[in-house]
C-alpha cells in the first residue's frame, strides 16, 4: 500500500510534468492499463471518453492539445486517502482557432495500485470548453 505522502509527491510532480509539456513523464505514472475517463455528456463534450491503454490516452490528450492551448498548470488541492486520491486543479485555456480564452477548474478522483495509477477521471466544465471553439 502506498503511504499518502508518497502519493501527494507523485501526483504533484505528474501535474509538474504536465505543465512542463513532458507527456512521457507524465504517463510514466500509469499502469500499463489503466482506466482512464473524461466525463461528460452531450454534443459538448467533446473529449469524453473511457481510455483503457496508454496509446489511447496519448491519443486523447494529443487530440485535446491540438485544440486547446493549456497553460498555467496548478495544482490548488490534494486529498489522499489510502490509495484513492482528489486533485482540485486549474488552468488556462486558450482555443486555438478561435484564440478565447478562460481559466478552467477540474476534479480528477485517481487511484493506485503499487505506486501507479489504474484509474483517472476527470470533471471537467464541458460547456466552457466548447464555448472556446465556437
Amino acid at each position: 500500500m502506498d503511504d499518502r505522502d508518497a502519493i501527494r509527491r507523485r501526483l504533484v510532480s505528474a501535474y509538474a510534468a504536465r505543465a512542463r509539456g513532458s507527456l512521457d513523464e507524465t504517463l510514466a505514472l500509469f499502469s500499463e492499463q489503466p482506466s482512464f475517463r473524461l466525463i461528460g455528456s452531450g454534443p459538448l463534450a467533446k473529449f469524453a471518453r473511457h481510455c483503457e491503454d496508454v496509446q489511447s490516452i496519448v491519443e486523447t490528450l494529443l487530440a485535446i492539445e491540438t485544440e486547446y492551448e493549456l497553460d498555467d498548470i496548478r495544482v490548488d488541492d490534494v486529498l489522499v486517502d489510502g490509495a484513492r486520491a482528489a486533485v482540485l486543479w486549474h488552468m488556462t485555456v486558450t482555443g486555438r482557432r478561435t484564440g478565447r480564452r478562460t481559466v478552467m477548474e477540474l476534479v480528477d478522483y485517481i487511484r493506485f495500485d503499487r505506486g501507479k495509477i489504474t484509474s483517472f477521471t476527470e470533471f471537467y466544465d464541458t460547456a466552457k470548453a466548447a464555448a472556446l471553439l465556437a
